[in-house]
């Protein structure tokens, strides 16, 4: 039997090695039952064997369905692209070859300020999870948005870290924010467009009730002393009278 080939699926070596000293002569009484022992040990084995395959597939199944979702790369300490998914290649437009081996900004976009790039790497550079929004650039020079998350990891031999960056595309929501951003602020334009209307409105009526109140108060004026007049005029006019009337009676 080739000692490098793989045993067959669903075969575990423990179990036909167990079944192999089970089966073999056992010439005295002590070897059996250092024999036995070896069994028990071996079952033991074999049972955690067992379960690490168990916990190992469904780890696999798990890393398989984070790969047909999310957008998944990892870099070396110096950013260099070390595996792309076909996800990211997707989105990039860019092939796993045109990827590995370049720097990550090979999809930067310049959208983000220099200290936002600096605050990512100090992060991720002290071993802490980076968590946030990145504009990147495809390879046709459009702009993409990613909701991401790196995660340092020791990078082999113990030296610094590789960065597993794991995305999801968020342009279409992005856009729809940016489209909602544009018409509350043609909204609040407009709302303060009105609201100047109506201020002018408001001083313009303001201005008018103003100048009728002074028109009022102005008849008012002119009816008060109007009336004085009048009453001035009746009071001369009795006293003329009364005049006349004392004229006439001393003519007699």
């Amino acid at each position: 039997m080739d000692q490098h080939a793989l045993p067959q699926a669903g075969v575990n070596p423990w179990r036909t090695l167990i079944e192999q000293c089970r089966q073999a002569p056992r010439p005295g009484q002590d070897e059996a039952q250092l024999r036995n022992e070896l069994c028990r040990a071996l079952d033991e084995q074999a049972k955690e064997l067992e379960l690490s395959d168990i916990t190992i597939s469904r780890l696999m199944q798990q890393v398989f369905a984070v790969d047909q979702h999310a957008i998944i790369s990892v870099a070396d300490g110096n950013g260099a692209i070390l595996y792309a998914n076909e996800n990211f290649c997707a989105v990039s437009q860019y092939s796993y070859e045109e990827l590995v081996g370049k720097k990550h900004n090979i999809i930067s976009s310049d959208y983000h300020p220099r200290a936002f790039i600096a605050d990512m790497w100090a992060t991720i550079g002290k071993g802490k999870v980076w968590r946030g929004t990145i504009c990147n650039r495809n390879k046709g020079g459009e702009h993409y948005w990613v909701e991401s998350t790196i995660v340092p990891t020791p990078a082999p031999g113990g030296n610094g870290y590789h960065y597993v960056a794991i995305s999801t595309d968020v342009t279409a929501l992005k856009r729809y924010e940016d489209i909602l951003k544009a018409a509350n602020e043609q909204l609040e334009q407009r709302v303060a467009e009105r609201t100047a209307e109506l201020e002018q409105a408001k001083k313009a009526l303001e201005a008018d009730v103003d100048a009728r109140r002074k028109v009022e108060a102005k008849l008012q004026h002119e009816q008060e002393e109007q009336r004085k007049l009048i009453a001035e005029l009746h009071n001369a006019h009795g006293q003329l009278l009364q005049s006349e009337k004392m004229a006439s009676i001393g003519q007699l």
